[in-house]
């Protein structure tokens, strides 16, 4: 049995991919091509994160690659690897002839050490014969502003400005790429790039499907929820965030989950969040040196990784009038409350 991973890039597309394998597993079985995640309930396929952090002694930390592995302790982590060796060794003798396929985003920043890369790759290589590994990369400018939109879901008090700083600073896709080039072979990393005129037909499921060998024909398409904020979102987002840290507590961080999810809905069909055109030429300008290496690896043929596109007006850090603010709190409370009702609704007995 072979075995396809897609490792990431994150906010790049990976919870659309995941929801589209998941809804036409059974489809897929049918093709001889398995989507199985063990334990069910996760998006991806953090399974195979903990695998490569417990065979590579990993000790789970606080902060985010600890948020990323909930509800599981650390202690818990040998339990989840082992229930998925199992699921891995049925599959395998169930299917030896068929492809395994997995997505966890996760995998691409967050295997940091080339130890922690091969681990991953010795713990797939004891079930699959050929082990193949997949990343779509997305253009930086889209990549920070739709990665601040997760930041300030966690609780981030950073402007965007700031926090555009800090990912210039913290970040570099081309070292991740060497890492995994170096552990996994050139032969078995495979870039592929989030852009339109470079997926086929423009759309990630049908071009990670031709991948495997599959044309996207009667498949179902998962509905789309973009998890990005409008900048006036963003900032009443950051301040709540700035709220909830001068008076934290348990039932105040709570609240505050709930109140970023309703964010999130009131910023459906609404232009999202961007940089602005002077953040855009700052972060192209600090990757444009690395990009060009980029594209002379591993896509000779294109004349530009990313070629630039019609920027932001907004200017650099989102601002929110009074009346906005007001507004924004008036309809996040009304969704707020009615979820609530709903939950208990839900959980009193009939």
């Amino acid at each position: 049995m072979k075995a396809v991973i897609h490792i990431g890039q994150s906010k790049a597309g990976s919870t659309s991919l995941q929801k589209f394998l998941q809804i036409n597993s059974q489809a897929l079985a049918a093709e001889g091509v398995h989507y199985n995640r063990n334990p069910e309930g996760n998006s991806s396929n953090v399974e195979l994160l903990l695998a490569a952090f417990l065979h590579s002694e990993t000790q789970l930390k606080k902060g985010a690659t600890r948020q990323q592995v909930q509800p599981y302790r650390p202690v818990q982590v040998p339990e989840k690897v082992a229930a998925c060796e199992q699921a891995l060794t049925e599959l395998v003798a169930t299917h030896p002839d068929g492809t395994f396929v997995a997505s966890c985003e996760q995998l691409f920043l967050w295997l940091s050490s080339p130890e922690q890369v091969q681990a991953l790759d010795d713990f797939l290589h004891r079930y699959f014969s050929d082990v193949q590994y997949y990343c779509y990369l997305r253009r930086q400018e889209d990549w920070i502003a739709s990665r601040y939109a997760q930041y300030l879901r966690s609780g981030g008090t950073f402007k965007l400005n700031r926090y555009v700083q800090n990912q210039l600073e913290t970040v570099s896709i081309e070292k991740d790429l060497e890492r995994w080039e170096t552990v996994v072979g050139r032969g078995n990393l495979h870039v592929r790039l989030l852009e339109s005129d470079y997926l086929l037909d423009r759309d990630l499921a049908t071009d990670f499907l031709s991948c495997i060998g599959l044309e996207n024909t009667g498949y179902q398409s998962p509905s789309s929820l973009n998890e990005s904020f409008t900048p006036p979102v963003a900032e009443f987002a950051r301040l709540v965030n700035l709220s909830n840290k001068s008076e934290p507590s348990k039932d105040h961080e709570t609240t505050r989950r709930q109140m970023m999810k309703v964010l999130t809905q009131l910023s459906q069909g609404q232009s999202k969040l961007r940089l602005s055109a002077e953040q855009t030429a700052t972060v192209r300008s600090s990757y444009e040196a690395s990009n060009e290496r980029i594209r002379a690896r591993y896509f000779p043929e294109r004349a530009e990784l990313f070629p630039p596109k019609p920027t932001s007006t907004d200017t650099s850090d989102p601002s929110v009038s009074r009346r906005e603010m007001g507004d924004i709190a008036l309809h996040a409370t009304s969704l707020l409350m009615s979820g609530n009702r709903n939950r208990k609704a839900k959980a009193s007995p009939s």
